[in-house]
């Protein structure tokens, strides 16, 4: 069905199953941050003030594989059987970008806050989120795709039809890189300041 023929009922029926799985999926991440609330992140309010930039940098450079990969599907370019060389590719890429943005990251809030220990905290967090989202980036899009086809060859087509890689990557990528961002800060946090704390 192209987009065009699709009526308006019958594309909120595809949507909405997912949009109500990523809400409760996201409302986890509250239940991380109040666990954590009373401790690290009172503690270290700097975690909180740049929380936001940790999290959405993942998502922007995760969404830029999975752009990529998106595109080499549609265009057959990508396929499942090239899912090592994808790795491979990718995780060099992703430990480039990790290095280079959570140096930026340094010396962003190196500059706001004059504290070394914070901004090195914070560059950590930043390289494992970057890295780790990139390969979500880049496996989430192939992972639906085999799903899809799976789906189809053994549900039918109009069971496939909900799994569709372009309606499904780009929500669940936000939900997930969003949780995996939040622990990744709050593990790291807790493990770092714990060296720094007097």
């Amino acid at each position: 069905m192209t987009y065009w023929n699709e009526g308006i009922v019958q594309a909120c029926i595809s949507r909405f199953p997912m949009l109500i799985v990523l809400l409760m999926l996201q409302s986890v991440s509250s239940l991380i941050l109040q666990e954590y609330a009373e401790g690290i992140l009172e503690r270290h309010v700097t975690i909180s003030i740049f929380l936001t930039m940790l999290v959405g940098t993942g998502g922007n450079a995760g969404g830029q594989s999975a752009a990529v990969v998106l595109q080499g599907l549609a265009s057959q370019e990508i396929k499942p059987s090239h899912s090592l060389q994808l790795f491979i590719k990718e995780l060099s890429i992703a430990s480039v970008l990790s290095f280079l943005v959570s140096f930026c990251g340094f010396l962003r809030v190196w500059i706001q806050t004059d504290s070394r220990s914070d901004a090195l905290v914070i560059s950590i967090i930043l390289f494992f989120i970057v890295l780790t989202s990139i390969g979500i980036g880049t496996f989430l899009p192939l992972g639906f795709s085999m799903l899809q086809k799976f789906v189809k060859r053994h549900m039918g087509k109009r069971a496939g039809s909900i799994i569709n890689p372009a309606n499904t990557t780009f929500p669940t990528f936000q939900v997930v890189t969003d949780l995996v961002g939040i622990v990744i800060t709050v593990v790291v946090a807790d493990l770092m300041y714990g060296q720094f704390d007097y």
